[in-house]
């Protein structure tokens, strides 16, 4: 959970006017750690903004694997792993991630007969 820009700066001009740690952290729930960094972010930037998250840039990207399985439904893992540059147990890993599963056969054979006479 992130602090709010103005929460942060309210805590930091409470404390600046003279009040101890033990009231900071009664008043505002934060501890000492939490406002001196606070102040290094003040220091460093000249701001107290929130960081924004910076995400990986990965070598699956998401939307074009699942591009790529729209027009190849029937496509192998190691099909999959070629077109990205990876292994298959990277894809299988990502697919399970995304909740795509193989396709399930309901073919009526005669080894499976009555099992899926249930579903048909």
């Amino acid at each position: 959970m992130t602090y709010s820009r103005d929460f942060r700066e309210a805590a930091i001009v409470y404390k600046q006017s003279g009040h101890t740690f033990p009231q900071l952290k009664e008043t505002f729930k934060v501890t000492p750690q939490t406002y001196y960094n606070w102040l290094e972010l003040k220091n460093k930037t000249g701001t107290l903004n929130c960081r924004k998250a910076e995400t990986r840039t990965r070598k699956i990207d998401t939307q074009e694997l699942k591009q790529l399985l729209k027009e190849k439904p029937d496509a192998y893992l190691f099909e999959l792993a070629n077109h990205f540059n990876c292994s298959p147990p990277a894809i299988h890993k990502k697919l399970i991630k995304l909740k795509i599963t193989r396709k399930k056969s309901l073919s009526p054979t005669l080894k499976n007969q009555k099992k899926n006479a249930k579903h048909f």
